[in-house]
């Protein structure tokens, strides 16, 4: 059965040897643009063109001509070989510059009125133009002139008209009418008429109307204030004319009980004129002899008034002011007569902040001496005394910043911690200790339980995590097999346990393989790989133990060997399946294999990938299922692509896939 070929196949200008193409007896019901095979009836090369079977000719064996009604053909018998035809005019008479070839195949002569070769026309756009013997000159008109021949022999008569247009013959506008027209590209009058004007217009005050007749002179007259101005552009500007006023001013002192005048109102138009002033006699008061006296007197408890007492004929009056303390902040007494002194008492309460400004610039400058106690309140929870500076003097009061420095490095015990119901207090300050009442991790808080007794000891101020205390163990015992605590790590020595290095660095131990100082093996390879001498290798298998075991060197030689045996993978060209994906384009189906799939499992790299393609259709007379075919194969990264020409139908092949190593 032939081989199966399902792209293109390019020789790269290469010879195709001894090639035989298709033997067939007679055309294939179908074939494709450019197909050919060699016809064993005919014995003739045949192609396909696209539509139908042609046949490639050995070309032109002989040739045979036939004189034809005005052409003589030499020869005009059968002759082969290199054969040249001579065509040569058949017509009867003599050609000439005066004589043409005739429909009889007669070389005629002009007649004397048609013996003239050409003649000249031109226009105003096109230039100019030959007519020739026998030539037609057509003169048409354009929109809007008609041509016309007559006469029945020469000479001829052509006439150019001008077109009638749907214009009255007639005069239009008058002394009440203008006309109007319209006018086409060829500037003819296509339609007229007229548009009725007037010749005057009215005007009216609302209850006079007076006409204006064309020619007639409108006069506008002005009266009072108002003013009007005729300008350029037939503008007529009516206003307001400008007022002219004097004022004048007068003076006057009256005194006592005299009497003056003033303008108590004005009375305006709807234009804003004044019609009318009102005026009022203003008489000044008899007698303003007032006298008062200032007094000072003690009203309640810690209460001064001040009296304003009225005396003398005038219109005043007694008025008084009353000066109220504050308890226990503001103090008022009179210590004489027209004087009120205002203090703090011996005891002063303040319910809000007190600032105290110091303004001497010296330090040692008293701004504030208190004889008693400074209570900030029994419900000063929030209260505190701010900005004082560090102690200096051995009774100078203590700030919080003297008291942290002169702890730091200091322990403070805060009490008990219970380890089982959550992290430690975030709000610690550095030193604080705590002994551990209940065992736990905090929550998750510690990576390792605290037990009973443990200490705990803030190493920052907030400490958020672990990192930021330091876990005193309350009794660490010396490790043994079963006893977690403190002891040593160490290698056993030179010996067949050896092969490990170990040192020490800050408290850590650094172990590690060390092969190298281990003794060479003195036995054959012979001996190592038949048993007599076995190589061990530790394993942790799960498929019937999870403990550690041992391996020999042969059983995994046997596993490696036998591995191979399940490299490859066949996989079906679908694209319904997650490893394959396909494309059409150019008439060229690309059917995608991924490598890398869980499902294919040949790795990333594609080109250490075999991949030979295999017919899984139903069997057909020129292809049987399982056969291999030739397709092109290309290979991306993960991805290996085979290409075909045409639409295969998903599944109609498959990839036989086989890693050859790294």
């Amino acid at each position: 059965m032939a081989i199966n070929f399902l792209h293109n196949v390019d020789l790269n200008q290469n010879q195709l040897l001894k090639a035989r193409i298709e033997n067939l007896g007679s055309d294939p019901a179908s074939g494709v643009t450019g197909q050919i095979y060699y016809n064993t009836s005919s014995n003739k090369v045949r192609y396909y063109d696209g539509t139908d079977w042609k046949q490639i000719d050995d070309g032109v064996e002989s040739v045979t001509t036939t004189d034809g009604t005005f052409i003589d053909l030499t020869p005009n018998s059968a002759t082969t070989g290199a054969v040249t035809v001579t065509a040569d005019l058949s017509a009867t008479g003599s050609p000439s510059s005066t004589t043409y070839l005739r429909g009889d195949n007669t070389w005629a002569t002009l007649d004397a009125n048609d013996n003239y070769q050409n003649w000249t026309v031109g226009a105003d756009v096109g230039g100019t133009k030959n007519i020739g013997s026998q030539e037609v000159l057509t003169i048409s008109g354009d929109t809007g002139i008609t041509t016309t021949i007559s006469g029945t022999g020469s000479p001829y008569t052509i006439e150019i008209d001008l077109d009638d247009t749907a214009v009255t013959p007639g005069s239009y506008g008058s002394t009440t009418a203008i006309p109007t027209f319209t006018v086409d590209q060829q500037g003819r009058l296509t339609a007229a008429g007229t548009v009725g004007i007037t010749t005057f217009w009215s005007i009216t005050d609302g209850t006079t109307t007076e006409q204006i007749d064309g020619g007639d002179t409108l006069t506008v007259s002005v009266t009072d204030e108002i003013e009007a101005t005729v300008s350029a552009t037939d503008t007529l500007t009516i206003g307001h004319a400008d007022v002219t006023r004097t004022d004048t001013t007068s003076t006057d002192t009256p005194g006592h009980a005299g009497t003056f005048t003033a303008i108590d109102s004005l009375s305006t138009n709807a234009r804003g004129h004044v019609t009318g002033i009102n005026t009022k006699t203003v008489t000044m008061p008899s007698n303003l002899n007032d006298e008062y006296t200032l007094g000072v007197s003690a009203g309640g408890a810690n209460t001064s008034n001040i009296t304003l007492t009225h005396s003398g004929a005038g219109a005043g009056s007694d008025s008084s002011i009353v000066l109220n303390g504050t308890t226990n902040e503001i103090a008022l007494t009179e210590p004489a007569p027209g004087n009120i002194q205002i203090g703090l008492p011996d005891d002063v309460t303040i319910t809000d902040t007190l600032t105290i400004s110091n303004t001497s610039g010296s330090t040692t400058t008293t701004a504030l001496t208190v004889g008693g106690n400074l209570d900030m309140g029994p419900g000063a929870t929030n209260s505190k005394i701010i900005n004082l500076l560090d102690p200096t003097d051995a009774q100078d009061a203590a700030t919080k910043n003297y008291v942290d420095n002169a702890i730091v490095g200091s322990l403070i015990y805060k009490g008990g911690y219970d380890a089982s119901a959550g992290s430690p207090v975030s709000t610690a300050n550095i030193g604080w200790t705590y002994t551990v009442t209940a065992a736990g991790n905090g929550g998750g808080y510690w990576s390792t339980a605290l037990e009973i007794g443990d200490l705990i000891i803030a190493e920052t101020t907030n400490p958020a995590s672990e990192s930021d205390w330091t876990v005193v163990q309350k009794d660490i015992q010396v490790a043994t097999a079963s006893v977690i605590g403190y002891g040593n790590t160490n290698i056993e020595g030179a010996g067949n346990k050896d092969g490990l290095s170990l040192s020490y660095s800050a408290g850590t131990a650094t172990v590690g393989l060390d092969i190298a100082s281990l003794p060479t093996d003195s036995q054959t390879v012979a001996n190592q790989l038949d048993g007599k001498d076995e190589i061990y290798f530790p394993i942790l298998e799960d498929y019937d133990s999870t403990a550690n075991e041992k391996i020999t060197l042969s059983t995994l030689i046997d596993i490696m060997e036998a591995s191979k045996l399940a490299s490859g993978v066949k996989v079906s060209l679908d694209a319904t399946l997650a490893q394959v994906t396909s494309a059409t384009a150019g008439g060229e189906t690309v059917f995608t294999v991924d490598c890398s799939h869980a499902n294919v499992g040949l790795g990333s790299d594609a080109t250490l990938v075999k991949a030979e393609v295999i017919f899984s259709g139903t069997s057909t007379g020129t292809i049987a299922t399982g056969d291999t075919v030739h397709a092109d194969v290309r290979r991306s990264g993960a991805d290996l692509s085979v290409a075909f020409i045409g639409t295969p139908a998903n599944g109609d092949y498959a990839v036989l896939l086989s890693k050859v190593g790294d």
